[in-house]
């Protein structure tokens, strides 16, 4: 990870400081120095938490997102690739389709630049006002995604961000807890993208839950991987298709 522009890199200065740099593989890391307005929003996530985070003490916002994506990048290589579904899409199709996945996953809670720093990092139950806030940024990450696909150089780049990413980013919280925005849900006409983008948000939303659940948060301690597994299985009953992710995730981390 170490480069001649590290020194003036601040996302790349500030990782090396606070997270373990073999979770960030190389193809993560150039998905967002090659896709500059992603790059930027990054920064100004990092920037949100800024000062407010004893070092060590819990995770950041910016940090979650990259420990997301390593996880995803796992689920992708190990688990999802494997599925009969990707299996049997052409070369150039599953390069596609890993790219979605992991820029959705890198990209997820990016609507929290929105959030105020006391809100991200304040200890003990949300106020009503906070708790919208919160429950505000599925939307605001929808609306980020649709800011940067406007000032990708490519047409189809700038559809998949726009069509694909932003709705899958937008449903990362719909499967586990419901959030109230249903209707707001925009369905691809497509059934083959649709079912793709459900897919990968459900997963997504698990891997999402399963960094939460594993690392040091301001509210909260983190829980062993067998707690974790109890937690999930509950949290996602309703969807029995995600059991063996979730005892994939678990697994892999125990071991």
């Amino acid at each position: 990870m170490s480069s001649p522009e590290a020194d003036s890199n601040p996302l790349r200065r500030e990782i090396a400081e606070t997270s373990n740099q073999a979770e960030i593989s190389p193809y993560v890391w150039d998905l967002v120095m090659n896709t500059p307005e992603v790059y930027k929003k990054m920064v100004e996530l990092l920037k949100v938490e800024e000062g407010l985070i004893p070092r060590g003490k819990f995770e950041s916002q910016y940090k979650h997102s990259f420990d997301v994506a390593h996880l995803s990048e796992i689920v992708f290589d190990e688990y999802y690739s494997v599925s009969e579904e990707v299996k049997s899409l052409a070369p150039e199709e599953q390069a596609g389709r890993k790219k979605i996945f992991l820029l959705s996953a890198i990209l997820h809670d990016i609507g929290k630049t929105s959030v105020s720093p006391e809100t991200l990092t304040g200890r003990g139950p949300l106020t009503d006002e906070k708790r919208k806030e919160i429950r505000a940024h599925p939307q605001r990450s929808k609306d980020i995604c649709l800011e940067i696909s406007r000032a990708m150089d490519t047409e189809s780049d700038r559809q998949v961000m726009a069509e694909v990413i932003s709705e899958i980013v937008m449903r990362h919280h719909f499967y586990s807890e419901g959030y109230p925005f249903e209707a707001e849900l925009k369905k691809d006409p497509d059934p083959e993208t649709e079912a793709m983008i459900t897919e990968i948000s459900r997963m997504i939303s698990v891997i999402d839950s399963f960094d939460a659940l594993s690392s040091p948060r301001s509210y909260e301690e983190p829980h062993e991987p067998a707690e974790t597994r109890k937690i999930l299985l509950e949290k996602f009953k309703n969807y029995p298709s995600l059991e063996n992710l979730i005892n994939f995730l678990a697994d892999k981390i125990s071991n």
